[in-house]
């Protein structure tokens, strides 16, 4: 009888342990599974960013500002949050625009935005929309009661491509010309990278520290 009691208690260890050994192997094949699904959606993010480098394209559309359409339901929450997450309504009641424009080929179609927009008012020539970054690619003089302070030139450095984000490096000093102005400075730069479907953040530094648009004064 003690033997066949001791058996029994011997079959139930045996048991007890394997379970345990079987909730260990399934816990870690479903985190082995969860690494590899992450690995996955990595590397379909720079598989789809390599993909986009040997593409050449010839046509780059170019954000600027222009009045917001009429469409835009002042009155409704929801509505004015999504047409600010589109660009349809920004700062003073500006809408973002696309200007189409013609270039060399290049593989690098966003840098070749920025450089566009770096230019000035050459893309905004001949229509109705502006360009707000026209006002701080040139050295300029700001009056105070003291003295005059000098605003060095705004300029693009890169934009970096991290995963689905869009990092741009910008140099220089900014300071900003009124109200409404840092808002439309702002959307162009992150609306540039935006228009891209697989771009979900731009996020803009200024030498080298992210960049905040307060009226009146320089990023920080």
């Amino acid at each position: 009888m003690n033997k066949q009691i001791s058996t029994l208690l011997a079959i139930l260890i045996i048991l007890s342990v394997a379970g345990v050994a079987g909730a260990s192997v399934l816990f870690l094949a479903q985190e082995e599974r969860e690494v590899k699904k992450e690995d996955t959606v990595e590397k379909d993010v720079e598989s789809e960013k390599e993909d986009k480098e040997d593409i050449f394209v010839d046509t780059i559309m170019v954000p600027v500002i222009g009045e917001p359409a009429e469409d835009v339901d002042y009155d409704d929450t929801q509505a004015m949050e999504e047409a600010r997450e589109k660009g349809d309504f920004i700062g003073c009641g500006d809408k973002v625009y696309y200007i189409e424009k013609e270039i060399e080929p290049t593989n690098k179609p966003l840098e070749a935005i920025y450089l566009e927009l770096f230019k000035g008012d050459e893309i905004v020539e001949g229509t109705d929309y502006s360009n707000p970054l026209s006002y701080h690619i040139k050295e300029r003089s700001i009056e105070t009661e003291k003295k005059t302070i000098i605003v060095e030139p705004l300029e693009f450095n890169e934009v970096v491509l991290d995963g689905n984000k869009a990092r741009i490096y910008l140099s220089g000093e900014y300071a900003t010309i009124g109200t409404c102005e840092p808002p439309r400075t702002e959307a162009v730069l992150i609306f540039a990278a935006l228009q891209y479907d697989w771009i979900d953040d731009a996020i803009i530094y200024l030498n080298n520290e992210k960049m905040e648009f307060v009226h009146g004064g320089e990023g920080d």
